[in-house]
């Protein structure tokens, strides 16, 4: 291997390692952090767990996909921070039967050096009227090169309702069974979301949320999206800690919608986010 070859490999792994450690808040090192799950939950800057009707919540709220009503196939693709030696984007295909929906699919993050993926499958059922209840199964999975592979399950489980006509509240646990991964059995990260969605007319939404990570301080987000046209949605999003905004829109033709964001992170700069989401249902407002 010539010097210029391990220069770029050293490199490479500056970087990546960097960049797990400002994700993590310069705390912990922790696999499977709380990375982006799609171009328009991140246009609201993460600010999402009560908003229905979009594939994303499969990882963010599982039991608000039961507001779905056709087949949907989600697709996500992103370069953080504009590394190019790092991808992370996931597929998933929601599947609706009367009360019940289910979903399954696929996310990765990393290169050929560290890598992640995770396999899940998610279940959400209505309890009442209104109340949904749903949990995501995730097969975690951890490559390292040179040193291995590793893996375990995680249990997300979550709540989704509407208080009202115009009112909506969600709520979900990431990690409820606190699992661990590696010999050294290193705890992965646990989190609790609960926000409102507010939609006063049918163009405009606005939601806010707080998570918070077990270990971190909590990061109060908020969003809105409005929905200039009858196919073209304006979205914005706020988030506190990291300090951070995100603005993006979505076009929907047909039976598809593309979505765009960029967020800001307070350290390290520009991300580009896009989607690509099928939708085979009756569209409703929030499409």
């Amino acid at each position: 291997m010539n010097n210029e070859r391990r220069i770029k490999l050293f490199r490479s792994g500056l970087i990546l390692l960097f960049s797990i450690f400002i994700i993590s808040s310069h705390r912990t090192f922790a696999a499977f952090e709380d990375l982006a799950k799609g171009a328009r939950s991140t246009g609201f800057a993460g600010a999402f767990v009560a908003v229905p009707g979009s594939a994303e919540n499969i990882l963010l709220n599982p039991a608000a996909i039961s507001f779905l009503n056709g087949l949907t196939v989600h697709l996500f693709y992103t370069k953080p921070f504009g590394l190019a030696e790092i991808n992370h984007g996931n597929v998933s295909v929601i599947f609706p039967w009367s009360t019940t929906s289910f979903g399954f699919g696929v996310q990765s993050f990393g290169n050929d050096k560290y890598s992640e993926n995770t396999f899940y499958a998610a279940l959400s059922v209505s309890i009442f009227r209104n109340i949904f209840v749903g949990s995501t199964i995730r097969s975690a999975n951890l490559n390292i090169s040179g040193y291995g592979h590793t893996g375990t399950f995680v249990v997300d489980f979550g709540v989704w309702a509407k208080l009202a006509p115009s009112v909506y509240w969600g709520t979900s646990i990431k990690n409820i069974a606190n699992a661990k991964i590696g010999k050294s059995q290193e705890e992965l990260p646990q989190a609790m979301t609960t926000g409102f969605m507010l939609s006063p007319i049918k163009q405009f939404s606005l939601t806010i949320d707080m998570n918070k990570d077990t270990r971190f301080p909590a990061d109060i987000r908020s969003g809105a999206e409005y929905r200039l046209l009858k196919r073209l949605a304006l979205r914005a999003g706020i988030g506190s800690a990291p300090q951070r905004f995100a603005a993006g829109f979505g076009v929907g033709f047909n039976k598809f919608r593309i979505d765009y964001c960029f967020t800001n992170h307070s350290e390290l700069g520009f991300t580009h986010l896009f989607s690509l989401t099928f939708y085979n249902g009756r569209l409703t407002p929030l499409w």
